[in-house]
Formats: structure tokens, C-alpha cells, sequence
């Protein structure tokens, strides 16, 4: 693997400009938007990003797995979540 070094900064005004543009676009304020926060908000890292998206009213998180899910359950307490793989119960599981 290729060592990789650099610094990244997550702008809340420009995560709260794009929100409201696709706000914009959908057609105004009622418009429901999931972020796709998979693999760590790709690499930028959850718990950075979550606050962002909640300040401007991101009610839903898209993520790939279920450990994925509990980890912005955990970060963002009554984030929805959506999650795109097959998630599969046990009873154990269940209980």
C-alpha cells in the first residue's frame, strides 16, 4: 500500500452551501436529503461530518453496513439511517 500523508479540513459553511443547493434544485425546504457517510464519510471521518450535516437539517444517513449504522447511531443520536447491505438477524440477534 502507498504510504499517503496530507491534511484534510471539512468546512461546515461549504457542507451547509451544497445542503442548500440540493435543497434548492429538489425544489425547497420540505425536501428530505440522506448524505451518503459510508466508509467513515470516505475517509473524513464520522464524527466530523455528522454535526455538519445535522446543523443544516440532514435528518438521514446512508451508510453500507450495520456496524456502519450503529456507529452514527452513536454519533448523532435520532440521525435515521439507511443502510445498503443485506443486514441478516439470528434470534440470538434479535433478542
Amino acid at each position: 500500500m502507498i504510504g499517503q500523508q496530507g491534511v484534510l479540513e471539512i468546512s461546515a459553511s461549504r457542507v451547509a452551501a451544497n445542503v442548500a443547493l440540493f435543497r434548492q434544485r429538489l425544489g425547497g425546504g420540505g425536501v428530505a436529503i440522506c448524505a451518503t457517510v459510508k466508509a467513515n464519510a470516505y475517509g473524513h471521518g464520522l464524527a466530523e461530518v455528522l454535526p455538519a450535516l445535522r446543523k443544516c437539517g440532514v435528518a438521514w444517513a446512508c451508510v453500507y453496513s450495520l456496524p456502519e449504522a450503529l456507529d452514527v447511531v452513536r454519533l448523532s443520536p435520532g440521525m435515521k439511517v439507511l443502510v445498503l447491505s443485506p443486514v441478516v438477524l439470528t434470534e440470538r440477534a434479535a433478542e
